[in-house]
């Protein structure tokens, strides 16, 4: 009787997470909608329209969606859990890695395009692609609801102890001080962009984050463990894995939008809080590389692996990077992806001068890099793979999935 009572319970826990999902999918295309309204209709109508209610309309619904979706697994699953990193199963924490990241991508974009005003944005379908973007999140949140997989208590004890490695306490102040740096000296550029300052301090701000990772990725990392490698790719364990590649990824990011300001100077950005969300961005990298270290596992940081869902070893990894072991579909992708590249370098070089064609060129440049991914998948793959498929999600192991 007991029994019945508490399967009647969680029934109706079900329901309310069936209701979520209806809710939260209504949001996110309200957003969607919202922002194509007035990404159309602010370029033909000439009335005195609040465009702003209505893009922060547009934003509140853009906001709310994602974690209604995280709600509804906490009714949906017994063990599922507000916060729980790294648990849930390889594909679960795959896309909740990605959805969440787009997510906030999506939410930050949306504020800078708030606070600055939607009459300043002159570009068609620039505010419809925030909304797009928030929708991808959404998918990926969603369909990472059916990847969970609920863990036993052995692996809960077996994860919670992973997680107890100690990092110098000095140090970790030391990087984390450093990074926050970063940010003010990055707040205060954003304010006085203006001013000829603004440039050093956008300067002294990438050297600051720079140092920074230094210190935790070569001094901090040394220091937790004698097999800790400066480069080792695919190595540590997943939940290592998966962190070095966000931060690493978000610290790129941080520098090329550095570079970019610091090569066009720094007084011609108008966004304001732009340099403020790159700051952010580099602050939430070096957190993301300090948690990585955390999460390193010695056991999978050497040695070969007898299972092909575990982390690749070093020694294949090497030899698909020796040029040798190429087919000729991966070597004419490499072509395309180089010549991408330097035409881009061309064109950002010589796009002043009046005799040199740009536009085409840069037309030339970007179909030339759509074709290179392509390439390697759809030729490269099966030919080295007799059972490589085009669509094949989460299969190939975790590697490949990340890849």
């Amino acid at each position: 009787m007991k029994l019945k009572k508490q399967e009647k319970h969680w029934h109706h826990y079900s329901q309310v997470s069936d209701i979520l999902c209806l809710i939260s999918a209504t949001t996110s295309i309200a957003s969607v909608t919202l922002f194509s309204l007035v990404d159309i209709l602010k370029h033909h109508i000439t009335l005195d329209i609040p465009w702003g209610i209505i893009t922060a309309f547009g934003v509140l619904a853009l906001t709310i969606s994602c974690p209604l979706t995280h709600l509804a697994g906490k009714f949906r699953y017994k063990t599922y859990r507000l916060w729980q990193p790294f648990e849930g199963g390889t594909r679960f924490i795959l896309l909740q890695s990605f959805g969440w990241t787009i997510y906030s991508l999506s939410v930050v974009l949306s504020l800078l395009c708030l606070v600055n005003g939607v009459h300043r944005i002159k570009s068609y379908g620039t505010i419809t692609v925030l909304g797009l973007i928030q929708l991808v999140a959404f998918l990926l949140l969603q369909w990472s609801l059916g990847c969970f997989q609920e863990s036993k208590e052995e692996l809960k004890s077996d994860l919670t102890q992973k997680r107890k490695a100690e990092l110098p306490r000095g140090e970790v102040l030391v990087s984390i001080f450093l990074s926050f740096g970063t940010v003010l000296l990055l707040c205060v550029a954003d304010l006085i962009r203006t001013h000829k300052s603004a440039q050093l301090l956008v300067i002294l701000a990438c050297l600051t984050l720079c140092l920074s990772v230094l210190l935790t990725h070569w001094k901090m990392g040394k220091g937790i463990s004698p097999s800790y490698r400066l480069w080792q790719p695919f190595a540590g364990g997943l939940r290592f894995v998966v962190l070095q590649a966000f931060g690493w990824t978000q610290f790129s990011i941080v520098m090329m939008f550095g570079l970019i300001g610091l090569h066009n100077r720094v007084a011609t950005i108008s966004a304001n809080g732009c340099l403020v969300a790159v700051g952010a961005l580099g602050f939430s990298s070096q957190l993301i590389l300090l948690l990585s270290l955390v999460t390193f596992d010695e056991n999978q940081a050497t040695g070969t692996r007898s299972s092909k869902k575990t982390m690749l070893p070093d020694e294949k990894f090497r030899g698909v990077l020796c040029a040798r072991n190429w087919t000729g579909e991966m070597i004419l992708s490499a072509i395309l992806a180089a010549s991408a590249f330097l035409l881009a370098l061309i064109i950002d070089v010589l796009r002043q001068e009046n005799w040199f064609p740009a536009a085409p060129l840069f037309s030339v440049a970007i179909m030339t890099m759509y074709l290179s991914a392509p390439i390697t998948h759809c030729l490269a793959g099966p030919q080295l793979h007799s059972n490589y498929e085009l669509w094949q999600p989460f299969e190939g192991g975790t590697v490949f999935s990340l890849q």
